[in-house]
């Protein structure tokens, strides 16, 4: 028994062996000597597989089949010679061996495909749900927007109108109307600007009673002290229709109000063919405590 290299897959293996322990090829009654290198090979194979040269098939290549006393292998003709029956089928196992290997490469082919495309798949999946969700966002924000410019559009009006308004009436309590409902409006420093203004100027209601009762006081004198001749027994003053009164800030930084209004004087006779009624303009100035500075009659 000598130890050879299996000429199918190149293991070391016994020559006696009825298989390649490695790759399942009969080895006994199945070998011959190349002609060209003298290596062991296959009797059905065409080319030496190890100086790759081609070699005829059957004819009397010798055969390894025994092993002489002296530990030589001898050639001789196959044992299986003249017959196929309990012959080793060689080119049935290395198919049977390759047809294994092709049947896991494709199925090994098959599963890589179908992984690919079920990853292929799933991120399809996953960008079609983002590509959706950032669209909706997109619409809720638009909406959104949409909505908050017309609010601002809507209160932009309101904020003008409303301004309007404050300045038509010109009061503390209008501007303070304005500053109330928008108090970060537009015109909101306008706003504060024109009440500390209207403050220091603002003629009260208390202000104009007091100042007509000085007014009408300071007629009533005049009336009395006026020169009475002729026919005429008495002078009377009344105001007529409303007291126009302003309140403004002189170059000193005092402040004075200024009166307006008509007066209707009544003279007492003793001739009722003279006239007896007459109206005049009176103008007063008075300082911030009511006290009358000049009058004009």
């Amino acid at each position: 028994m000598a130890m050879i290299r299996c000429p199918e897959c190149g293991q070391r293996v016994s020559s006696m062996a009825l298989t390649c322990p490695h790759c399942g090829v009969g080895i006994k009654g199945h070998l011959r000597e190349c002609p060209h290198c003298g290596e062991w090979m296959l009797d059905d194979q065409s080319k030496c597989p190890e100086c790759d040269s081609p070699v005829e098939t059957g004819g009397d290549s010798p055969s390894a089949t025994e092993e002489t006393g002296t530990g030589q292998v001898q050639s001789g003709h196959n044992d299986y010679a003249g017959s196929d029956e309990g012959r080793p089928n060689t080119k049935k196992v290395g198919k049977k061996s390759n047809t294994v290997w092709w049947v896991a490469a494709f199925l090994f082919l098959l599963i890589g495909i179908g992984s690919i495309w079920a990853a292929g798949a799933y991120f399809k999946y996953k960008e079609d749900v983002l590509d959706a969700q950032v669209e909706e966002e997109m619409r809720v924000r638009m909406m959104e927007e949409e909505k908050r410019n017309k609010e601002f559009a809507e209160i932009q009006r309101k904020d003008s109108l409303d301004w309007v308004y404050a300045k038509e009436v010109n009061t503390v309590a209008s501007m303070e109307r304005y500053l109330e409902l928008h108090p970060q409006g537009n015109y909101m420093d306008d706003a504060m600007m024109r009440r500390d203004i209207l403050k220091r100027t603002e003629v009260t209601e208390e202000d104009r009673a007091r100042i007509r009762s000085i007014l009408e006081s300071k007629l009533t004198e005049a009336a009395t002290r006026k020169n009475k001749s002729g026919d005429i027994l008495a002078f009377h003053y009344q105001i007529s229709g409303d007291l126009a009164i302003t309140k403004e800030e002189t170059s000193t930084g005092s402040m004075q109000f200024f009166a307006k209004c008509k007066v209707n004087e009544t003279i007492s006779r003793t001739d009722p063919t003279k006239p007896t009624d007459s109206t005049f303009v009176l103008r007063a100035i008075l300082d911030i405590d009511k006290n009358v500075l000049e009058i004009n009659l």
